[in-house]
């Protein structure tokens, strides 16, 4: 017969949820101890949400037991999760020349409560960070950033398009693109 034993995790710096998949610092979710005859199986960690829902179902929960990420499965608790949203997370895209129209959108941003996630080096153009550099090497390194960019996207539920006097490159409108790909939400500074 399994048995499930709660206690407060405090010996990792964090533990991902296996009902809603997000991490938290350890100390803060519950583990939980799966044992047959007194010998522990496995480990699993709850947040305090995900304990709450398994608390109020725990006779299906409980004795069935769950698989890793089983209640993003479950409508209803989602749903109940969806509506304890935390900040909206807007990831900025547009050319670098812009860095004064950055700075600024990340400011008003941020003082509407939102996450922000903009480019690494908003200082100065591209032209001016790496013009030391021969055409291949810039070529590598702008590679390198424009995924890092699409990474950034991936973590963003919406993207900030700085369109300054209408202006898109190509590597906002791939961004563009891939934002429409995987279903973010797109804005625009200036209307189209």
């Amino acid at each position: 017969m399994n048995t499930v034993s709660i206690k407060n995790v405090r010996t990792r710096k964090e533990h991902k949820c296996w009902g809603c998949g997000r991490k938290f610092p350890a100390g803060s979710v519950l583990e939980r101890n799966t044992q047959t005859e007194g010998v522990r199986i496995f480990s699993t960690y709850w947040c305090d949400d995900c304990q709450e829902y398994i608390s109020a179902h725990s006779p299906y929960y409980m004795d069935d037991g769950i698989e890793f990420g089983g209640l993003l499965n479950d409508d209803e608790y989602m749903i109940k999760l969806a509506g304890q949203e935390g900040p909206t997370i807007v990831c900025l895209c547009g050319s670098t020349r812009f860095s004064e129209s950055f700075q600024e959108v990340n400011l008003q941003e941020t003082l509407k409560g939102n996450i922000v996630l903009s480019i690494g080096c908003n200082m100065r153009s591209d032209t001016e960070i790496f013009g030391y550099m021969t055409q291949a090497e810039q070529d590598s390194v702008k590679a390198k950033l424009d995924e890092l960019h699409l990474r950034k996207i991936d973590l963003a539920d919406e993207i900030l398009v700085l369109n300054v006097g209408g202006y898109i490159g190509e590597s906002t409108r791939n961004e563009i693109e891939y934002a429409k790909l995987i279903g973010r939400t797109i804005r625009y500074l200036e209307e189209l």
